[in-house]
């Protein structure tokens, strides 16, 4: 449909040309004129872009699920329609990546943990029935003062096993939602354990079977094909 207004806009764009050229004059006239009528052409496909929602679910508009479920704090959570997710979205969605400065996604197991052992504390923390792994990367610096170092959050990782389905990558995004809402609520000092925090703020299974069945009511498509993740690795294999 978006395609099919695009080269309708074309054609009336390039007829009403054909037609009020005459009228311009020389090129100095024709420039404003492409300009203003460009402005018009854009923002007439973003608000039709805006009255068709996109079911299909990227990193952005899966934050604007995830990020209302979480921050809303309730058993009886409101799911986002499409409608509603349209509204929100940018006009320039490129210059808008919500999960920038606190998430990474899909990462090599070298960056993502430094050895095997934390590996294997990390596949416990979530879970070894897991399609998918997290880290958190929280480093102390040097305050030059006698007292302990400072603690600081850098950024959660994920990545994602080879055959990680739909499900598996909605519950992956729910857990980093959930744990990155405990780090702004607590005290980076009184954290402790990261694989502690990992385990204590995965949600239960059946708040994720509702939060994806109350997606699937609101019309979102969450089979692995209509889900799209730009990863900054590759899926890992992982063989027991």
């Amino acid at each position: 449909k978006a395609g099919s207004q695009a080269i309708a806009a074309s054609i009336v764009g390039t007829s009403l040309g054909c037609c009020i050229s005459p009228f311009i004059g020389d090129f100095a006239n024709l420039i404003p004129c492409f300009f203003v009528l460009s402005v018009v052409h854009q923002a007439s496909n973003y608000l039709s872009l805006k009255a068709v929602p996109i079911k299909s679910l990227n990193i952005r508009r899966l934050h604007h699920i995830l990020n209302t479920v979480v921050m809303d704090r309730k058993s009886d959570f409101h799911i986002l329609s499409p409608t509603e997710v349209a509204q929100l979205e940018s006009f320039l969605p490129f210059t808008v990546q919500p999960t920038k400065n606190w998430l990474k996604i899909g990462c090599s197991l070298n960056h993502f943990c430094p050895d095997a052992s934390t590996f294997d504390c990390l596949r416990k923390a979530v879970g070894r029935e897991e399609k998918y792994m997290i880290n958190i990367d929280i480093f102390s610096s040097n305050t030059g003062e006698k007292s302990a170092a400072q603690r600081n959050f850098r950024e959660i990782r994920i990545i994602f096993i080879e055959e990680a389905q739909g499900e598996d990558l909605l519950r992956g995004f729910f857990h980093c939602y959930y744990i990155f809402d405990r780090i702004r609520q607590t005290n980076i000092d009184d954290i402790g354990c990261v694989h502690h925090l990992i385990q204590k703020s995965k949600p239960k299974q059946d708040l994720v079977n509702r939060l994806i069945a109350q997606m699937q009511l609101k019309g979102w498509k969450t089979d692995t094909d209509n889900i799209f993740v730009e990863l900054d690795g590759h899926g890992s294999k992982i063989v027991d």
